[in-house]
């Protein structure tokens, strides 16, 4: 007989991607069984670690967001004030243009009251004149007006509202006033306002400026652009914008502390110095974050241990390997020990090796397959090879492929390797017989015993018929 048998590539590692996966699924108890144990653990150990020492740390101290700044000192101190300050400045600004009526009119089609009065006076035309074009008599006005209209604007804003010219010569003088109303504003009720208002602050000013009346010679309902409300609206986005540069340089100056300080500040917050935080024993989240973990660790080990523990993973991961033909499987059940059943859930294994798990019926297909190899050559003895440590199992497997072939006439010599202690099957042994044929044990034959035969039957020229795996 003439067979090649092996290509020997034994110093590859490489990793049955199938066959680790069906691994993980065969153990899913012990798998189960590990990440309890590992979350329990890991829950404890972060529950004393977090914990610990609590007893250490001083008196609890609550710090106001004031009491935060006087911890500051020099320059730092100022600057955070500073820009805290500038901050306050720019909130009222938005609130008073989120909210001020003189903010909410339309610059190029505002709607006014517009009125304008005459003077009558013996003199002191122009002394008269200028007492309504200073800002006390603008809040005179809209103090009178907002009172007439039953405080729905108040007197600042309506002081923003109004807009007082006067022109004043010798022998006579007169006062423009212009009111901005926002649209839904009651111009009537606006009208009736301004000549209380006007009326009264003549009523007044006379005492102080000498005795004048004010009579009206127009009023009117207009819509006008108007400069006097596009200027105040821009003076106010202008003063924004330039706070928001300011507020910008000053807060990009400030260190981490001082800008803790700063925004603690603004959100009101108070910190706690020296606070004690206990850690739950129980914690959903590092529950899982345990579990995650010891999948992680189980799946690390596991992979550690198929890739060094040099052990024949598969039918295919030998034949890959080493080009050795299959002759068989065998996935017998184990016997019921306590490990067995938590690394190895034989009802997954029945479902993935169906019909390889009878040793009578396995056994007999192999014994024809091994007897029709040797036939064809009219060969008729075989050389079983198998682990010096086999498990109970296999053991009970080769006897009845043993039984098997002496049935069919063949003469059956038994052999045992363990190549990592030194055990390996002689030469004479090999020669002594027409073909070799190994009995993998999924659990203790290695890659290496495999190599050692395969050099061994080339060495002696003796046919590695194939391989019989047992797992």
């Amino acid at each position: 007989m003439d067979y090649k048998n092996s290509t020997r590539d034994g110093e590859r590692v490489i990793i049955d991607i199938k066959e680790f996966l069906w691994k993980l699924l065969e153990q899913w108890k012990a798998i189960v069984l590990f990440l309890i144990i590992f979350s329990l653990v890991f829950l404890l150990a972060t529950y004393v670690l977090d914990n610990r020492g609590n007893e250490d740390v001083g008196p609890e101290t609550v710090l106001t967001p004031e009491q935060q700044l006087d911890g500051l000192k020099g320059l730092g101190k100022t600057k955070v004030q500073s820009a805290y300050r500038m901050t306050k400045e720019i909130n009222e600004l938005n609130e008073y243009v989120a909210k001020a009526p003189i903010m909410q009119i339309n610059p190029k089609n505002a709607n006014t009251v517009v009125s304008l009065w005459s003077i009558e006076a013996e003199s002191n035309y122009g002394k008269i004149a200028d007492v309504y074009t200073s800002e006390a008599a603008k809040y005179e006005l809209a103090a009178g007006i907002s009172e007439a209209l039953d405080g729905k604007y108040s007197v600042a804003e309506l002081s923003d509202m109004i807009e007082i010219k006067t022109n004043a010569a010798e022998d006579f003088a007169n006062v423009s006033m212009t009111v901005y109303l926002p649209d839904n504003a009651d111009t009537e009720q606006v009208k009736d306002a301004v000549s209380s208002a006007v009326s009264a602050a003549g009523v007044k000013y006379s005492a102080s400026v000498g005795t004048h009346s004010l009579n009206l010679v127009s009023m009117d309902v207009r819509k006008i652009a108007s400069d006097y409300v596009a200027d105040k609206q821009l003076s106010v986005y202008s003063g924004m914008y330039t706070l928001h540069g300011q507020r910008k340089f000053t807060s990009d100056s400030l260190t981490g502390d001082q800008k803790t300080t700063y925004n603690n500040l603004v959100n009101g917050t108070d910190i706690v110095i020296n606070q004690v935080t206990h850690t739950p024993l129980f914690s959903f989240k590092r529950l899982v974050l345990g579990l995650i973990l010891g999948f992680v660790i189980y799946l690390a080990v596991l992979l550690w241990r198929v890739l060094s523990g040099g052990k024949v993973q598969s039918p295919s991961h030998a034949a890959d390997i080493f080009g050795i033909n299959n002759l068989g499987e065998c996935y017998p059940e184990k016997e019921k020990t306590p490990a067995n059943m938590a690394f190895c859930d034989y009802g997954v294994v029945k479902r993935r090796h169906k019909g390889c798990t009878d040793v009578s019926k396995n056994s007999a297909e192999a014994g024809e397959t091994i007897a029709a190899v040797l036939r064809k050559d009219d060969k008729n003895s075989v050389v079983l090879v198998s682990s010096l440590n086999a498990e109970a199992y296999t053991k009970a497997y080769t006897e009845a492929l043993k039984k098997e072939l002496t049935d069919k006439g063949l003469t059956v010599t038994e052999a045992s390797i363990d190549s990592k202690n030194g055990a390996s099957v002689g030469e004479d042994v090999l020669m002594s017989s027409d073909g070799v044929v190994m009995l993998v044990d999924k659990k203790e034959s290695s890659l290496k015993d495999i190599k050692d035969i395969c050099n061994k039957c080339d060495y002696c020229r003796v046919p590695l018929l194939g391989a019989v795996y047992v797992g």
